[in-house]
């Protein structure tokens, strides 16, 4: 796939695929809705699918970071007061973990629009692969 946007006089595409970064995929969406088959722009179809992508995994670690801290702080304080201490370092440790994997997602959003708004696809390690994947 080519570095470059070809097309650069067309800013609307440029401007919808950056939207779909900041609404995790539903610009893009009601984009589809409104144009029907008229769009065939592989660089919106990636932009839009690596969106997506990227707003379903925030999603996941977001609900994963209480869950799972909850969860193990749950279970480490059946053993008694004595591991009460230890469940709570530890729920707190993997909460922050997974928060610090959210904060990395809303970086690679960021960079999504400004690759976006330069024209540019944005390759990231798994996501864009996954995406190119998934296109026609």
């Amino acid at each position: 796939m080519a570095p470059y946007f070809n097309d650069s006089s067309d800013k609307q595409i440029r401007l919808v695929s950056a939207l779909c970064y900041v609404s995790s995929g539903i610009v893009g969406l009601i984009y589809i809705l409104l144009n029907g088959k008229n769009n065939r722009s592989q660089f919106f179809q990636f932009h839009f699918i690596q969106a997506l992508l990227l707003g379903i995994l925030m999603v996941l670690f977001s609900w994963a970071g209480s869950g799972i801290a909850n969860f193990i702080m749950g279970v480490l304080g059946l053993f008694g007061p004595a591991a009460a201490g230890v469940a709570q370092t530890v729920g707190v440790c993997i909460g922050l973990a997974l928060q610090l994997i959210t904060v990395v997602l809303w970086i690679a959003n960021i960079f999504g629009i400004v690759q976006c708004v330069r024209g540019k696809y944005a390759d990231m390690p798994v996501v864009s692969k996954i995406a190119r994947s998934n296109m026609r």
